[in-house]
């Protein structure tokens, strides 16, 4: 689990910017709708595509674990983009590709940008 790790890390952000403190209900609201990542590769992959979706995306770059998480589990995770996040992703980039440009024009339109056709 990522929870320890990332507690840890955002206590140390915490002390030294003078946030509040990390708890298990910010971590679960990271996951649930924020940028936190964490589940099956199902579960991720289908997170990833959402934000491509929303922001337009045209590419990604991942950071794989918050805090002191030991290699080996570091390694697993990387393993599991790799063999099945990134798989679902490539399957739905295609079709975003088609879209984004489509919704950059009508949003430069609806912003009223000089160079939108």
């Amino acid at each position: 689990m990522q929870w320890p790790y990332w507690a840890e890390a955002m206590e140390a952000s915490s002390r030294e910017r003078g946030w509040a403190r990390p708890s298990m209900n910010k971590f679960r609201a990271e996951i649930t709708g924020g940028s936190r990542h964490v589940g099956s590769p199902e579960t991720v992959a289908s997170k990833l595509a959402a934000a491509i979706r929303l922001l337009g995306l045209g590419r990604l770059d991942l950071a794989y674990a918050v805090g002191r998480v030991p290699h080996e589990q570091r390694m697993a995770t990387i393993e599991l983009y790799r063999r099945e996040a990134i798989p679902r992703l490539r399957e739905v980039i295609p079709r975003l590709r088609e879209v984004i440009p489509r919704l950059r024009e009508l949003l430069a339109a609806a912003r009223g940008d000089v160079d939108a056709t």
